[in-house]
């Protein structure tokens, strides 16, 4: 038997550099804590409260956003925002369910995935989709229902490719909110308020309502104004309802951020307290490791050194640069759903579940 002198504690984790830089922000935090610890102390424990809350304020941001100013909103939510959604596609939707680990997933899924970015063609990622419900195990039920969905869908793409792409765009903002419901069972009591609360600001905007206040916001446009962007989002509408549509976009977009950088992590954690900023960023690098990050942090410097110099530029770049990021969310769920209601956050530790394991439903309550 090893003497107690050969017995040595464990190592801590190797601290990095940005690590480094975020213990600060962690005293600051913990300082912040102790003095209003006796109000947030509630809102720390009770992970659905707190979600609900942050959903709800959330979407109200961004509803006066969108009515006051909604093409700053639509040239600077991608720059600030986009890059780090994208990461958050990949590591809660392809990392901790396992299914960069899948075989069958890259020689499924993924040519459809690189086709529909390559072309920016919707029909590629929902015949991905497809071929994701074969992709996993699964149930010949599931597979008959996702197909009963997504093949008119896909032929409705090859026949229909811009009012179908059209579409897409539009209802693309809804998948987080979809997915965010989805991670784990709900309460209507608990989370309903932020459907109700997302549904309420798009009726606020699609009744005309805010109609006037809209016409201010769109008046104090930059690069693209509304007719451009009413161009690509609302061919289709009278320059009104063309108003209406471009604000919906802007509003309903914002969310979408907002669903993957906030409401997604707090029910992805195990833990049902938010964690350190040192421990989210260790968290966050043991899922897609060091070199992953360091590649997505130079892309958010390179959009935002870019957008100093021509910010609408910048924009369309950005959005060309990651229009597969959607198609990527389509064949998510569609192997979410295959695998049998599993949660995206089945996995949360990157590794695939042990073949024949019975699936997780999300973090206990």
């Amino acid at each position: 038997m090893p003497s107690s002198a050969d017995v040595r504690p464990l190592a801590p984790p190797r601290e990095d550099a940005l690590e480094r830089l975020l213990l600060p922000l962690d005293r600051a935090r913990a300082a912040v804590l102790s003095l209003l610890g006796g109000w947030l102390g509630p809102w720390m424990r009770e992970r659905d409260r707190r979600v609900a809350l942050l959903g709800v304020l959330a979407i109200a941001t961004a509803l006066l956003l969108a009515v006051g100013a909604p093409l700053w909103l639509l040239a600077l939510g991608p720059i600030a925002f986009g890059v780090p959604h994208v990461l958050a596609d990949l590591r809660y939707l392809w990392v901790q369910p396992g299914f960069h680990r899948e075989r069958a997933v890259w020689l499924l899924v993924v040519p459809g995935l690189v086709m529909g970015t390559i072309t920016a063609d919707v029909a590629w990622g929902l015949g991905a989709a497809c071929l994701a419900l074969f992709a996993v195990k699964s149930t010949p039920r599931r597979r008959v229902l996702g197909l009963s969905i997504l093949l008119p869908a896909t032929a409705l793409a090859v026949l229909y490719p811009r009012p179908t792409g059209l579409a897409f765009a539009h209802l693309h903002n809804l998948v987080a909110v979809a997915l965010w419901w989805a991670l784990r069972p709900r309460a209507l009591k608990a989370h309903g308020p932020v459907l109700l609360a997302y549904a309420a600001g798009s009726a606020v905007i699609m009744s005309g309502l805010v109609d006037g206040f809209l016409s201010a916001g769109f008046g104090r446009g930059l690069g693209h104004g509304l007719f451009a962007h009413a161009a690509i989002l609302a061919p289709f509408a009278s320059p009104r309802w063309a108003a209406r549509w471009v604000a919906l976009f802007a509003f309903a977009q914002s969310v979408h951020y907002a669903m993957w950088l906030r409401l997604i992590p707090e029910d992805a954690r195990p833990r049902r307290a938010p964690r350190p900023f040192r421990a989210s960023y260790r968290a966050l690098r043991e899922d897609l490791g060091a070199i992953a990050l360091a590649l997505l942090a130079l892309a958010t410097l390179v959009f935002a050194v870019w957008a100093a110099f021509d910010l609408i530029a910048a924009r369309d770049g950005y959005l060309r640069a990651a229009i597969g990021h959607g198609h990527l969310e389509l064949a998510a769920g569609a192997l979410l759903f295959a695998r049998g209601g599993e949660s995206v956050t089945a996995c949360r530790s990157g590794r695939p579940r042990a073949r024949g394991a019975a699936p997780r439903r999300g973090p206990r309550s």
